[in-house]
């Protein structure tokens, strides 16, 4: 991306905007976030990510490295998802969180004693816009895809180094215990845009229900009183 703030700053704004305007986020909001209107981190440097490139040993894709140069991470992220991690605290997901990746490691062995292995070809593997095909998993990519988030449950959001564009972005997966499979994507961008746009929908749909509630509050006359 030639210039990141042109594409990421409107998508974090309105990001922000629903963090602070959602009584499910408030108390996870900060002092700082709620007068500057901004639920970002101070931005990551070069130097920053450089180093982090250097002790994982990849080059990280563009469209969460120049993320990065904005917000070097985020908190509050999502309904599912706590807070997007600073640079310097992402790992691969066998690393970052070893008991859940054991935790899901063996329910996966599980799958295959039980069901055998479903083998998906790349047909379906690569193609995110069909949704039968875009929740297709291959646990082979978890535990060395790179662990970027934190949450209170089994949310994850992973960067798979193993599946790269010509432009060298990466897959990005989201996995939960309630999703069949996982959603994936084909930039962390096209990922990050599709949270903004469901909790926007999701406040649009709790305000539209509010709303159809107030309105059928009608009560018949002397209904807390004897009659007259």
């Amino acid at each position: 991306m030639s210039n990141p703030s042109a594409t990421w700053i409107p998508v974090l704004q309105r990001l922000s905007a629903l963090m602070l305007r959602s009584d499910d986020f408030r108390s996870e909001v900060s002092e700082d976030a709620v007068s500057s209107g901004w639920c970002g981190q101070p931005a990551a440097t070069e130097q920053d990510i450089r180093e982090a490139e250097m002790r994982l040993g990849v080059s990280l894709p563009p469209s969460y490295r120049s993320f990065l140069l904005i917000s070097n991470g985020w908190r509050p992220f999502n309904s599912f998802v706590e807070r997007l991690l600073p640079v310097q605290e992402i790992d691969r997901f066998r690393f970052r969180d070893p008991e859940s990746f054991t935790l899901m490691e063996k329910s996966h062995e599980y799958s295959l004693e039980m069901y055998g292995e479903h083998v998906i070809s790349d047909e379906v593997y690569l193609d995110y816009e069909t949704p039968a095909h875009n929740v297709a998993e291959r646990f082979k990519y978890y535990g060395d895809s790179l662990l970027i988030s934190e949450a209170s449950e089994s949310e994850l959001i992973l960067l798979n180094p193993f599946v790269v564009s010509a432009d060298g972005e990466w897959e990005t997966i989201f996995s939960a215990h309630w999703i069949p499979g996982n959603e994936r994507f084909r930039t962390f961008g096209d990922y990050l845009e599709k949270v903004v746009r469901d909790e926007e929908q999701f406040l649009a749909n709790k305000s539209d229900a509010s709303r159809h509630e107030s309105d059928d509050m009608s009560y018949p006359p002397n209904l807390f009183q004897g009659d007259e």
